[in-house]
C-alpha cells in the first residue's frame, strides 16, 4: 500500500478566469505527485464557470489516476455557483463539510 502524505491546498478568495492558468499548473503538479489532496475553499468569495470547469476536469483526472481528492472547507459562494451550474455532484460537494 502506498503511504503518500496528504497535501492541503487553499484556493483563495477570487476564483475566476484570471486565475485558471496558474491554478491549472498547480493542479497538474498535484496530479503528477499523486498525493491525496484536501482542497480548502472556505474563503472563496467569487466563483465563475471557468474555474468550476477546471475543478471538474481535475477531479475527473484525479479519479482516473486513483488519486484521493477531498474538500476541507467550502464557502457558500462556491456551493451556490456549483448548484447554479449543476456541478455539485461532479465536484464532490454534496458530501463536503
Amino acid at each position: 500500500m502506498d503511504d503518500k502524505e496528504r497535501v492541503s491546498w487553499t484556493l483563495g478568495g477570487v476564483l475566476d478566469i484570471s486565475r485558471v492558468g496558474d491554478l491549472r499548473t498547480e493542479l497538474a503538479g498535484f496530479l503528477e505527485a499523486g498525493n491525496p489532496l484536501v482542497i480548502e475553499a472556505e474563503d472563496a468569495e467569487r466563483v465563475d464557470g471557468a474555474l468550476l470547469q477546471l475543478l471538474c476536469a481535475f477531479r475527473q483526472a484525479a479519479e482516473v489516476a486513483g488519486m484521493e481528492v477531498a474538500w476541507g472547507g467550502v464557502s457558500q459562494a462556491l456551493r451556490e455557483a456549483a448548484g447554479l451550474t449543476g456541478l455539485t455532484e461532479a465536484l464532490g460537494l454534496a458530501e463536503a463539510s
